[in-house]
């Protein structure tokens, strides 16, 4: 072969080559734009159904915030429905007969609430509060003479608007907590569902039965009182924004009512690392009765990593007019919350002591009632129960008077919604 013919043949076999691995280049290329643009295609795919999915999500979790929620045409006004059931079985002995009573627990009656709050900006914001106890067979009223008060009552609680400032306090109008209500029933113990310083609310309307006269005479309810201020009313009350921080703070708050009714009261709160403690002091003016003056005051503290409590209280009516004694009274109760003894929820338990002096004005002077107790409350937190049981003895001195002692065990339930 002529050497010139040869190397042009070698040339032209180079050019094939690479003609050939050009094509094979583009050929790869085309392949790989087409993989580029199936897997943009199935990542856009991907987003939009991903972008679905939460679209799903908030609607579901949209769908069941609205269905607890109660709303309104005002968005700008948040409306809460909350309140609870709380009903309980009691037996009691008065010396004299043995019974039974179906009732709505007066220690913390059934009732609703419905609380509308709107925020003004970080610092201000006002609201209104509507709350009605709804009441079968209280176990405050029921008595020996009439087990089944056969009645729905339904008793305002609650009909007030407030408005608050963090700088300057909370100024509140209408029907509600006067400055000195639950002064005197401070109580850390988790048990006051069925136990605490209001001794009146598991069986108030129960009758002493005197041996000396056969007959029954005054009820629980008129003999023993925890001088807790001036309950719930219609007045004009302020509340001082509270000075301190979470560890240690205290308030202040007074209130004007009707007829010449007045209260100021002072709270105080402590939360350390291993105890927590709450105080109150309040003295009220009251115009109804006896016209007295009250001074009233609680402390109760728990200890944390034992669960060990300890509450007092006590409180006293300066009555005037010469032929009425002040009246008086000191409670102490000492509780226990196990953590971790029930899978369920904590479980508490109390046993507590009160001791009051001529609190009936018609009982007449130089009379003692005394009252000792034992309770036990189960949580079942994780669904807003509570199974609770109570014992309580009570005992009546008084002058020209041999009254029998009575003796109340309670069972019941309290069912939060």
């Amino acid at each position: 072969m002529i050497p010139g013919a040869a190397a042009g043949q070698s040339l032209d076999e180079m050019r094939r080559m690479l003609l050939q691995q050009q094509q094979m280049i583009e050929q790869m290329q085309r392949q790989q734009q087409q993989l580029q643009q199936k897997f943009d295609e199935t990542l856009t795919k991907y987003n939009q159904l991903q972008a679905k999915t939460d679209q799903v999500a908030k609607a579901t979790e949209a769908a069941s915030t609205q269905s607890k929620t109660v709303t309104n045409g005002n968005e700008r006004v948040k409306i809460a429905l909350s309140g609870h059931i709380n009903r309980m079985v009691t037996v009691a002995n008065d010396g004299e007969a043995t019974d039974f009573y179906n009732v709505d627990n007066n220690n913390s009656s059934s009732r609703v609430r419905v609380v509308g709050t709107a925020k003004v900006d970080d610092k201000m914001s006002f609201g209104t509060v509507l709350e009605v106890a709804l009441q079968s067979n209280s176990s405050g009223k029921v008595s020996q003479n009439d087990q089944d008060l056969g009645s729905f009552t339904f008793e305002g609680r609650k009909v007030e608007a407030y408005f608050q400032h963090d700088d300057y306090g909370r100024l509140t109008i209408g029907q509600g907590s006067t400055a000195s209500d639950n002064t005197a029933e401070v109580d850390l113990s988790g048990t006051s569902v069925i136990q605490y310083a209001f001794l009146e609310g598991q069986a108030g309307g129960l009758q002493f039965y005197d041996k000396k006269s056969g007959a029954y005479g005054p009820s629980i309810g008129t003999v023993f009182d925890d001088f807790d201020g001036n309950s719930r009313t219609s007045r004009l009350r302020y509340d001082t924004p509270r000075f301190g921080d979470k560890t240690a703070s205290i308030g202040f708050a007074g209130d004007v009512a009707s007829d010449r009714r007045w209260s100021v009261a002072s709270t105080g709160r402590l939360d350390l690392d291993d105890v927590r403690a709450e105080a109150a002091v309040a003295f009220s003016e009251r115009h109804s009765g006896t016209d007295a003056q009250r001074l009233d005051g609680s402390v109760s503290v728990l200890h944390k990593p034992t669960g060990l409590s300890l509450t007092v209280s006590s409180g006293q009516d300066f009555r005037d007019g010469s032929n009425s004694d002040d009246a008086w009274g000191v409670y102490g109760k000492l509780g226990w919350m196990a953590r971790d003894l029930v899978s369920i929820g904590p479980t508490a338990f109390s046993l507590d002591y009160a001791y009051n002096e001529n609190v009936n004005p018609q009982a007449g002077t130089d009379s003692e009632a005394q009252s000792a107790g034992f309770a036990v409350v189960q949580n079942w937190a994780e669904y807003g129960v509570e199974f609770y049981a109570g014992y309580r003895w009570h005992t009546l001195d008084e002058t020209n008077a041999d009254y029998e002692d009575i003796h109340v065990v309670s069972v019941g339930t309290r069912v939060k919604f």
